[in-house]
């Protein structure tokens, strides 16, 4: 499925990757942004000849193990023990110039301020050779980026959750089941049952797949009450 949003995302991924610019993309939890961009990486990252560097930032780690991931998802392995974050960085600095990259740091609200600010340093000279994705929660373009990087973002992308609209035009598309129900109670159920959610979608197509065939194969009110009902708290 892709929604209006989505296919600027594609745009915008395009052009960070193609001009070597900054991207921050936001958007909350199950909007499909990190599919999006994934999604959009894939596809154009080898037209442009560019190689991908993915790094998903994980919760409370500090600094130095955040540039030692990312120099292991350029060379494979990790930096000597011995090395501190000023020789990471000038070495990632020499890696970054060496040849067309694209960067993309998702949940990208865990990154280190220092690490957002270092990034920008290598990415500011002529030399460097990168295209640099911000992607993460919407607190990360006010809260977290340092104004370095928000102000040499070309462009900033809020993914927003399926619509209402786009629940009923999509969701038929994206699987046949989705197409037994009522455009109006597909509708409602998008603000009540999935908030606009991509991911809780695909969550109530996996219990609909298995449990409608057992309720008259139709999706309705009581069918959906039974396939909510052991998802976790809030979506039944």
């Amino acid at each position: 499925m892709e929604t209006d949003a989505l296919l600027r995302l594609r745009v915008r991924v395009d052009e960070a990757i193609r001009r070597r610019t900054i991207l921050v993309v936001t958007g909350r939890f199950g909007t499909g942004k990190s599919f999006g961009v994934a999604r959009a990486v894939e596809e154009r990252a080898p037209v442009h000849d560019v190689d991908v560097v993915w790094l998903e930032m994980q919760a409370s780690t500090g600094q130095r193990d955040q540039w030692h991931e990312l120099y292991y998802e350029i060379h494979g392995y990790y930096p000597a023990k011995s090395a501190t974050i000023g020789d990471v960085i000038r070495m990632l600095k020499h890696d970054l110039a060496e040849r067309p990259r694209v960067l993309v740091l998702d949940e990208a609200q865990e990154v280190h301020k220092q690490v957002s600010k270092q990034l920008r340093w290598l990415h500011e000279p002529k030399s460097s050779d990168f295209g640099l994705i911000f992607s993460g929660t919407p607190n990360l373009w006010h809260d977290l980026l340092p104004g370095a990087i928000r102000s040499r973002t070309g462009h900033h992308v809020k993914v927003k959750g399926l619509s209402d609209e786009d629940a009923v035009k999509l969701l038929p598309q994206f699987h046949p089941i989705f197409a037994t129900a009522d455009p109006d109670d597909l509708r409602r159920w998008n603000r009540t049952r999935a908030r606009g959610s991509f991911r809780w979608w695909a969550r109530i197509l996996e219990n609909a797949v298995d449990l409608l065939p057992h309720l008259d194969g139709k999706l309705t009110d009581r069918a959906m009450a039974v396939i909510c009902a052991d998802l976790p708290e809030g979506m039944s």
